[in-house]
Formats: C-alpha cells, sequence, structure tokens
C-alpha cells in the first residue's frame, strides 16, 4: 500500500497582512511524466 503524499505544518511567520506556513515534507509520491511548475497563477511545463 502506497502512503499519500503530505506534510506537517512546521512554522509560521507573519509578513505584513499576510501569514506564511511552512511545512516539512513527510512523504511524497511521484509518477511517470514531465514536471510542472506554478508561478503567477498558471502551470508551465519543466525541461529535464
Amino acid at each position: 500500500m502506497r502512503l499519500p503524499s503530505y506534510c506537517l505544518p512546521a512554522n509560521q511567520m507573519d509578513l505584513g497582512t499576510h501569514t506564511v506556513f511552512i511545512g516539512k515534507v513527510v512523504a511524497v509520491k511521484s509518477r511517470e511524466g514531465a514536471p510542472l511548475a506554478y508561478s503567477q497563477r498558471s502551470f508551465a511545463g519543466c525541461r529535464r
């Protein structure tokens, strides 16, 4: 049985009017295919 990817809260910082949450990665899973990056409200493909 494969466990799902997940993280646990590790820290949080208040920056102006925002709160940034930092997580500790506990487990990850991956699958075949090209990786994706998320920036400026959109996804883009990445080259390996």
